[in-house]
């Protein structure tokens, strides 16, 4: 996600610093994950036995070492998962401030880095006002405060928070996948580095747009951009 990309960029303009976010985040994700599993009673060794699975499985660190939304979108799932693990276990003691907030938070992400990410945002809303109105005796408006506050978050990251990071709307009539022409994202930073392009690749880059076409277009941080605006057609001819 181009607010994802652009936070980690603030701290040290490299692509390993996305890495080192996602590997820390998904430490810390499963280490709460086990956690509330433990204290449930779940069998230590069996938690032992998971976890290296976990480790061991060379999937995950190909993917932990991908720059893709779909690496954080799938932190943020865990995370929310977790913390309905928890509602559900005692939602009496789960509304404390501290858990109001996260929750809000995680809802709030849930629902911005992917575009179909808002069908489990609106599916936990309806849960928690569903939740509110059957125990409102019992957790007064506790649950409402969750929905509140993560709409407000929603709206605020959609706007100052996007601004803040200039994060850019594109028109959305079809994409055309970075896959599908492999070369979009290194000549896009080539281009941009005022790099040359070895002949074979500057035929199919000239064929796509001119040099300004592709520095008014191309972004780092949002590699689809070129597939999304007004250079579509051009890429389409090339992948053919």
């Amino acid at each position: 996600h181009t607010l994802f990309l652009k936070a980690c960029s603030k701290i040290i303009e490299t692509p390993y610093v996305v890495v080192i976010v996602q590997i820390v985040g998904f430490v810390l994700i499963w280490t709460l994950l086990f956690g509330f599993l433990y204290e449930k009673g779940l069998n230590s060794k069996l938690l032992y036995m998971i976890a290296l699975l976990i480790v061991c499985m060379p999937n995950n660190y190909m993917m932990l070492c991908l720059v893709s939304k779909n690496i954080f979108y799938a932190l943020i799932v865990l995370w929310n998962m977790y913390l309905l693990m928890k509602l559900l276990d005692n939602s009496k003691k789960f509304f404390t401030w501290r858990r109001i907030i996260e929750f809000s938070i995680a809802l709030a992400l849930l629902n911005t880095v992917r575009h179909n990410g808002f069908l489990g945002t609106y599916i936990i809303w309806i849960i928690l006002i569903i939740w509110g109105i059957h125990d409102k005796k019992i957790l007064k408006y506790k649950p409402f405060l969750i929905v509140a506050f993560s709409w407000i978050m929603i709206l605020g990251i959609k706007g100052p928070l996007y601004h803040y990071f200039d994060v850019q709307g594109v028109e959305k009539s079809g994409s055309v996948s970075s896959v599908k022409v492999p070369l979009l994202t290194p000549a896009g930073m080539y281009i941009l580095a005022d790099e040359s392009i070895p002949e074979e690749g500057m035929k199919i880059v000239k064929k796509i747009g001119s040099i300004e076409d592709w520095k008014e277009n191309y972004n780092p941080y949002n590699g689809d951009k070129i597939g999304w605006g007004k250079l579509r057609n051009n890429i389409l001819e090339c992948s053919q």
